[in-house]
């Protein structure tokens, strides 16, 4: 699965995973990077310490960006949490946050996720 995360009129790639374990949704700093934003970017506030399995905590901060999209949805003028954390092979973390607003569909045959907005935050 793959998320468009842009600021301006930069777009930026990110490569995604589900997380039902993981409280909150994540993008890596690297990804928020590469859309134009980072911890010293005006207007993005500390969010405190995001930690998963383990004891390791890392900083994370919550930015705007123009757009966030996943397939056709997609989301203007959003804020979301950011943080320097190890997700190996992906950009961004998709967690409860996701699936609680979400219905969601693994189709393992046709390799391919649909999913559709409940609404909530």
């Amino acid at each position: 699965m793959s998320a468009d995360v842009s600021r301006a009129a930069i777009v930026a790639r990110a490569r995604s995973i589900f997380d039902s374990g993981a409280y909150r949704s994540l993008l890596s700093t690297k990804a928020a990077e590469r859309a134009g934003v980072n911890q010293s970017t005006p207007g993005v506030l500390p969010a405190g310490p995001s930690g998963g399995v383990g004891r390791a905590l890392a900083d994370s901060w919550i930015g705007s960006f123009a757009s966030f999209k996943i397939g056709d949805e997609e989301i203007k003028n959003t804020r979301l949490r950011f943080g320097s954390m190890d997700l190996e092979d992906a950009d961004m973390l998709l967690g409860t946050d996701f699936f609680l607003s979400h219905r969601i569909l693994f189709s393992r045959s046709q390799d391919k996720v649909y999913f559709t907005y409940n609404g909530g935050p």
